[in-house]
Order: structure tokens, then sequence, then C-alpha cells
């Protein structure tokens, strides 16, 4: 993915508080619980990359609680679209899962994602609280 990584890290249901991360052992999921997130992970993911192709902040926020909207404006939302494009590209509909781990209470999912101008695709996390 040369040097280019877009970390989109898509904070999904993830309550921002106070602009911190509590770094802890990830470890592999069990089981059960990649079975019960793997679907909601992937739906989500596909929804967001797409919102960000179409422009449309509607799309992209539609599962963020009042917290991550305020966090993520649509003001926002538009010059992170302009950053994004201007690097890599548009989102070319396909993506596969590389990795999920468990750190603490959030589960991240972790995407190789083709965009137009990144061959070698681009990294993209989606993390989901428990």
């Amino acid at each position: 993915m040369k040097n280019k990584v877009l970390l989109i890290v898509i904070a999904v249901i993830v309550i921002i508080s106070g602009g911190f991360f509590v770094w802890q052992q990830k470890s592999a999921l069990p089981q059960d619980e990649i079975s019960q997130l793997r679907e909601p992970a992937d739906l989500m993911t596909e929804n967001i990359l797409s919102a960000i192709n179409e422009e449309d902040y509607n799309k992209f926020s539609e599962n963020f609680n009042a917290e991550m909207k305020n966090s993520i404006s649509e003001s926002l939302f538009s010059q992170n679209n302009a950053v994004i494009k201007a690097a890599v590209g548009h989102y070319l509909l396909s993506k596969e899962l590389t990795k999920e781990a468990k750190e603490g209470q959030y589960f991240s999912f972790y995407y190789k994602a083709d965009f137009s101008d990144e061959p070698e695709g681009v990294a993209v996390k989606l993390v989901l609280k428990n």
C-alpha cells in the first residue's frame, strides 16, 4: 500500500470522550463475536466508503450517534472528502477484511479497499463499541 495508508478511522458507535483512546493488548475476537459483528461491520464500512464517493453526509453518518455527528460535521466531512480524493482517488466498490481485533470494549475491523489512484489498496479501519 505504498506509503499512502489512509486510515479512515471510522468510529461508528464510538463515543469520543476527551480525544483519548486507551490502548490495550489486542486479542483476536472469539468466533461467536466475529460472526455477530462481521456482517454489520462490512455493511457499515461499505456504506461509509460509498457515501464518501457520493459526497453524501447523511448516508455517511446514518449509524452515528449524536456525539459522533457533532464530532464529524458536514463541513468536516466535505473537507476530509477532498483530502481523501486528492490522496487516493475514488473508492472502487471493492474491499476485503484483513484483520479483526478486540481492544478493550472496542472491536476493530481492518480492510484493504480499492481506490482509483492507489493501485496497492488503502487500509481502512472501522471501530465499533460494544
